[in-house]
């Protein structure tokens, strides 16, 4: 729940200019090298699965079997109940990374996400928890596609990074934020507030440490090497990073356009729960 102390550093960073200059540098960097779409035609979800296979399949031999994909297009189960995103390197149109949250499947609420079969923590298996939430599943970022677009800024005179190689590292490194918080502004339109994941711990360290909040769902998993499960309310998280780190805040949730929807989803998620409660009494 929002508490005053939220409100007031609100107020504060409305008032802070260099908080608001450091989003604004972020956020048009960002944008000005990628961009992050809702892959929602054939031809967008055909990219996403080939751009799987990339990654699944070859890059990372072993995660996924080839020969179950002869198409050369990596898909599950979960595909079909599940929103996909790509980000895309404008000036070539080069699909880089993908991502998708695989929504409930509220005719079996428990076989609703992959994490359900390999983690037997309670939330995982909690009906009313499952409904308000969804998985933060195959993300990831190509290398050799990573590899190329560097040789592009490389080579490109007078592009906008040929003074400063600085920013074409920012940029790329800032590439999994703007897929996950494609991934919030997808689960919002839903009506999602709660994130499961599954993550190596470094990765998901590292996304601590620009503002995630989150809440690890017991020990540690065996699967392709040690993960760590975990659930991350989009709220506490967007409410936590417009403070702790302006510029991942400016590129995640669109300027302050996700979060106000998040907290607009907030509002009628406690309306909707009191009215319940009354109802009941």
């Amino acid at each position: 729940m929002r508490t005053l102390v939220n409100k007031v550093q609100d107020q504060i960073q409305k008032f802070n200019p260099y908080m608001q200059v450091r989003g604004e540098l972020a956020y048009n960097l960002f944008y000005k090298t990628f961009d992050v779409v809702e892959a929602n035609t054939p031809e967008l979800l055909e990219r996403v699965h080939r751009l799987r296979y990339q990654v699944f399949c070859v890059e990372n031999q072993g995660y996924e079997d080839p020969s179950a994909h002869p198409d050369q297009q990596e898909r599950d189960v979960y595909d079909p109940h599940s929103k996909h995103a790509l980000l895309i390197y404008k000036p070539t149109n080069t699909a880089l990374g993908t991502v998708r949250i695989v929504l409930p499947n509220h005719n079996a609420l428990n076989q609703s996400f992959p994490l359900q079969n390999i983690c037997s923590e309670p939330t995982l298996h909690n009906a009313h928890y499952i409904k308000n939430s969804c998985e933060i599943s195959r993300l990831c970022i190509s290398n050799e596609r990573r590899a190329e677009i560097k040789e592009h800024i490389a080579a490109t005179k007078n592009s906008f990074f040929s003074q400063d190689s600085t920013k074409s590292r920012i940029a790329l490194s800032l590439a999994p934020i703007g897929l996950i918080g494609k991934c919030f502004e997808m689960a919002i339109k839903n009506n999602i507030m709660n994130c499961f994941g599954i993550m190596e711990p470094h990765h998901l360290q590292r996304l601590v440490t620009v503002g995630l909040k989150h809440r690890v769902l017991g020990e540690n998993i065996e699967y392709h090497g040690q993960r760590t499960p975990f659930t991350t309310n989009i709220l506490e998280t967007f409410d936590h990073t417009i403070n702790y780190r302006r510029d991942v805040w400016s590129i995640a949730s669109n300027r302050g356009v996700t979060h106000k929807f998040a907290t607009a989803l907030h509002k009628y998620q406690q309306s909707e729960a009191h009215l319940a409660r009354l109802k009941s009494n």
